[in-house]
């Protein structure tokens, strides 16, 4: 009943709702506001979510029902369709993770899946059946995938030969299709067209990036911000494939909320899209707040690694030491400060981290550093710094609890999770099954890494 006044209250309310806030950003008022898959209202100086705009969706069907009969009749759901996985085990290899969801890419060439499917992102074949699956379960078709990223709400898989193929939301152009939203959620993979002989993948928030073989870069989706990398911002407001024009010789590459970053040969870095909060690194602050083609990051020759999500982004070194600029409002920036000062426009040195190899960015930031270690930093609203503690944010690197020769780690929205031995470990909220442990909630908030079931 408690659960379902809280909803009552976002359809009376959201109606109003601030557009483009952020779970764990400062906010003045008690209003309410929208991030585009969730209602949040601003408590305690910071946006909580609430509930999702399916949930809502859900509870106005229920009232129009109630409304309609006197009578009242007990049901008894039928079971939900699940994919029967003729191989349950299995040995990860790499891992995304979005707001909600997350997948495993399986040495064996599958991709496996678990969390929220409110878009079809788990890619089983179906939406909401059930609405989170609570272990990891098999991706139809995919079975020669040989890279994997995930997005907010959809993802992508590179397939022996180097095509690409995608699954989930399509509401920027995600799948590549030549259609906006037709259908929304795609719970089946599809063939990206126009895209062959990918080598890597890089989702951002709404929008895909493919290193090619041949050292050039396609782009395709949400392209609000220049993101996609054309020279245009928004014309069109989404993308089929593009390559990015005069970006030659890319090593690495990754995906921001919007925006885009690629290592080059040598090690210097390029970044294009989105820069009102600096996350373009070329020393700008914001000026423009968008650039649509690839711009210099300041200061960086030697990057071996490249990580990005929301409007932060940070480059692993030669020397193992970390870059990162943007947006600390969270700490993000890694510098033992908190906003001090919020907008970074040039890279910045992460304190107490050293023989980095790999580098991620999601609420939380994570660095893989010698021995197979995990150091993360930022926020920590929902225990994504995995140490054991539920808050404060920390702009201090912390070590993950319990997480030793780890391969991978990847951090997403609200959870961060690492391949060790290939099995997959996650931490922080499990309010949709994010974590892959068998349950949801229980409790919403986990700070130690939890074993994903199905792996």
């Amino acid at each position: 009943m408690k659960r379902a006044a809280v909803l009552l209250v976002v359809v009376l309310l959201c109606a109003a709702c601030i557009p483009g806030v952020k779970a764990g950003r400062r906010c003045s008022t008690s209003e309410w506001g929208d991030d585009g898959v969730y209602a949040l209202k601003c408590e305690n100086g910071r946006w909580v979510r609430k509930a999702t705009k399916a949930q809502v969706a859900q509870l106005l069907i229920a009232l129009a029902k109630s409304r309609q009969t006197t009578t009242t009749t007990t049901t008894v759901p039928a079971a939900p369709t699940t994919t029967v996985d003729p191989n349950p085990s299995g040995t990860a290899t790499a891992v995304g993770v979005g707001d909600g969801s997350s997948c495993a890419l399986i040495a064996d060439g599958r991709v496996k899946c678990w969390g929220q499917d409110r878009y079809g992102q788990l890619g089983d074949g179906t939406v909401f059946q059930p609405v989170s699956s609570t272990s990891a379960q098999p991706v139809v078709g995919v079975t020669t995938a040989t890279a994997l990223a995930v997005g907010l709400q959809h993802a992508c898989a590179v397939l022996a030969g180097g095509s690409v193929t995608c699954w989930g939301s399509d509401t920027a152009g995600q799948m590549a299709d030549g259609t906006l939203a037709s259908p929304d959620e795609n719970p089946t993979p599809h063939v990206v067209a126009g895209v062959t002989g990918a080598v890597s993948i890089a989702a951002g928030s709404a929008h895909t990036c493919a290193l090619l073989a041949n050292a050039t870069v396609q782009c395709w989706g949400a392209d609000s911000t220049g993101q996609i990398g054309d020279g245009t911002v928004g014309s069109p407001a989404f993308s089929a494939p593009n390559v990015v024009p005069g970006l030659t010789n890319v090593i690495a590459i990754a995906a921001g909320g919007g925006s885009t970053c690629a290592i080059v040969t040598g090690g210097a870095v390029k970044c294009w899209g989105s820069d009102d909060h600096g996350e373009l690194g070329d020393g700008t602050n914001g000026t423009p707040t968008t650039n649509p083609s690839p711009v210099a990051v300041v200061g960086i020759t030697n990057a071996i690694a490249l990580g990005a999500r929301g409007d932060v982004t940070c480059a692993a070194l030669q020397t193992g030491a970390v870059k990162c600029w943007g947006n600390d409002e969270v700490g993000g920036i890694g510098d033992g400060t908190i906003a001090n000062p919020l907008v970074n426009p040039s890279p910045v040195d992460v304190i107490g981290v050293a023989g980095a190899s790999r580098i991620t960015v999601g609420d939380a930031v994570c660095a893989l550093v010698a021995g197979g270690i995990v150091k993360c930093w930022g926020y920590d609203g929902d225990g994504e710094l995995g140490d054991g503690t539920v808050g404060p944010n920390s702009g201090t690197p912390a070590t993950v609890a319990t997480i030793s020769s780890a391969t991978a780690v990847t951090a997403g929205t609200q959870s961060t999770c690492a391949v060790v031995a290939g099995a997959v470990w996650c931490w922080g909220s499990n309010d949709r099954g994010q974590l892959g442990n068998g349950h949801v909630g229980s409790p919403n908030a986990q700070p130690t890494p939890a074993a994903v079931l199905g792996i």
